[in-house]
């Protein structure tokens, strides 16, 4: 047997992560009053708002230069967390 048969560890990087997650009470800016413009929305499938058990939307913001994307609930209307890509590292 091959060593490293029974090793299941996930050797891939991923691709994305979360830079904020929104709480209840503490959800984050509209991207809208901190400079953004609103460029793309479109629905998220196969996942829902874990407070209201509605649709959430991936909205793409422009930001002086550079894109940043957004999850909003369309229940709650606000917006959950940020998404942005994983910086490679150095070699």
């Amino acid at each position: 047997m091959r060593p490293g048969f029974f090793n299941f560890d996930d050797d891939e990087p991923r691709h994305s992560i979360i830079l904020d997650v929104a709480r209840p009470k503490n959800f984050l800016k509209d991207p809208r009053d901190l400079g953004g413009v609103l460029v793309e929305s479109k629905p998220v499938e196969k996942a829902k708002c874990s407070m209201c058990d509605q649709k959430l939307r991936l909205e793409l913001f422009y930001f002086e230069g550079k894109t940043r994307r957004f999850i909003r609930c369309e229940g709650c209307n606000k917006y959950l967390f940020e998404i942005e890509k994983k910086r490679k590292n150095p070699p």
